[in-house]
């Protein structure tokens, strides 16, 4: 897995994103428009992006920790 590209989330409002990612998971297979939050511990959590309101994906908390880590190094 590796990190194609990280943007900083513009500051305000009241979401915990602080950045969106995009990661390379395979050769097959690419993620885009990652969700990187704080959590209210002040740990960060990775997560897949909203569509209309919705979940466009979900992780496993092993799969969700090592996107994490990768997005935070």
């Amino acid at each position: 897995m590796r990190i194609i590209a990280i943007r900083p989330e513009p500051p305000g409002g009241y979401s915990t994103v602080v950045a969106r990612f995009d990661a390379q998971i395979t050769d097959d297979v690419a993620l885009y428009g990652l969700a990187l939050k704080r959590a209210p511990d002040g740990n960060f959590k990775a997560g897949a992006p909203n569509l209309r309101g919705g979940r466009s994906a979900t992780f496993t908390a092993s799969f969700r920790d090592h996107l994490t880590a990768a997005a935070v190094e």
